[in-house]
């Protein structure tokens, strides 16, 4: 940090102590705050003692150095807004038996005239009332602040969870707190003839701030369970693409043979005309006005809301109904694959046939020809869980190396015609 930047942040600090607290010295406890610390030199030595005794700054574990009293530091953080915390350490039992004993003497003050303890004990009264609920609804913002920033003050997702984790416990605990109080004790308190006014307004506004906290509270332990799953989800997703991308890296399934030799690339390579790459889109080619214009309006109709939908059962379109039909075409394809793994699965040692499979279902061997068949199966099996390929062995009878691709199934240069599954 320059050194400019440096000054303007300790002025900063030394206005914000000027006009909350502190008319002299500010500029002292800035550097102290700004710093960590500040040094005896010798010349300052009686008014850093003056400081120390006004309960300002406090003596460090090093000789000669000085650092700012508690108190003043947490006032400065909550006023500058730095580390902002949900974590209270407010023990609203001890402090509500507080309460009651000061309403108690309150009571008893007003009953004998002693109108200085009256003043006392309501003020008393007045500041505990106040500072559960304002401990209360601080701790709710951070909560609320944390979530919004799906704790953002860390960075790995692990982290993220292990922070939502500790956050809902923490905001459990609370309500479990605040359940411990009894809003029956609480109007007791106003149980009595001729209730001050003041004492009433106290009461009542710590009664509403209770209720209106725990839904905020009950809210906040809502979303952060929302967001753990969340988190969690995308956390799993992490760790399989990192699996998949290790797996394909020790077990590479496909290889391009080399043609550098070959004078001749086969014609299967070499159908399609080379690709013109440039920078950027060529608006003088009318060509290309056109297509980016089919396919802004392509992605204008993609985006429009379900709402605006077309229902199949008041338009029917063909072209909808057949889209329809393919879809279940294809999802009784998959279905068959789950049930031919659930198969071999549940006979240990048995072979069993893709093909002979195919063969025997009428409905499999019209939807699609065997070459596809034996393409999706095995593009399934490799999706299934690495427990689940473990348990079921795949081979491939009877292939053979081809330098075109075949009719049946590739697998980069290899021909298949039958895959073979068996549970050892």
């Amino acid at each position: 940090m320059s050194q400019v930047q440096s000054a303007s942040e300790v002025e900063k600090i030394a206005q914000i102590i000027r006009t909350s607290f502190a008319k002299t010295n500010s500029s002292m406890l800035a550097q102290a705050y700004f710093d960590g610390s500040i040094i005896d030199n010798g010349e300052n030595s009686a008014l850093l003692e003056m400081l120390t005794k006004n309960g300002l700054i406090r003596p460090s574990e090093e000789d000669g150095t000085y650092m700012l009293a508690i108190n003043l530091k947490r006032i400065l953080d909550k006023l500058l807004l730095r580390h902002a915390s949900y974590r209270k350490r407010t023990d609203i039992a001890k402090v509500m038996q507080h309460i009651d004993g000061d309403i108690k003497s309150y009571k008893r003050a007003l009953l004998t005239g002693q109108h200085n303890e009256v003043s006392f004990y309501l003020s008393q009264v007045d500041e505990e009332l106040y500072g559960i609920v304002y401990e209360l609804e601080d701790s709710v913002s951070g909560l609320f602040a944390a979530i919004t920033s799906k704790f953002g003050f860390v960075d790995s997702l692990e982290s993220k969870i292990h922070e939502n984790e500790k956050a809902i416990a923490y905001t459990e605990g609370l309500l479990n707190a605040l359940a411990d109080i009894n809003l029956n004790d609480v109007y007791s308190w106003l149980d009595w003839d001729d209730v001050p006014a003041e004492l009433s307004r106290k009461v009542t506004f710590f009664i509403d701030g209770y209720r209106r906290i725990n839904r905020q509270l009950e809210g906040a332990v809502h979303r952060m369970r929302q967001l753990l799953m969340t988190l969690r989800k995308q956390n799993e997703q992490v760790a399989r693409l990192k699996a998949m991308s290790k797996f394909l890296k020790d077990n590479p399934i496909w290889e391009l043979d080399d043609y550098a030799e070959r004078e001749q690339v086969p014609a299967i390579f070499n159908r399609v005309a080379p690709l013109q790459l440039s920078a950027s889109v060529d608006i003088s080619n009318q060509v290309q006005q056109e297509e980016l214009t089919d396919i802004y309006h392509s992605l204008r109709k993609e985006s429009k809301s379900d709402a605006e939908t077309v229902d199949l059962r008041s338009s029917g379109r063909i072209d909808d109904l057949q889209q329809k039909a393919r879809q279940l075409e294809a999802d009784y394809v998959l279905s068959q694959c789950e049930a031919l793994f659930t198969q071999v699965l549940s006979n240990k040692g048995d072979p069993f046939s893709a093909l002979h499979y195919w063969q025997q279902d009428n409905q499999l061997t019209n939807i699609l020809p065997k070459h596809l068949w034996l393409s999706i199966l095995y593009n399934e099996y490799y999706k299934c869980a690495p427990a689940v390929r473990k348990a079921m062995a795949i081979d491939f009878p009877d292939a053979s190396t081809t330098e075109l691709p075949g009719s049946i199934l590739i697998s980069g240069n290899l021909r298949v015609s039958d895959i073979q599954l068996q549970r050892p």
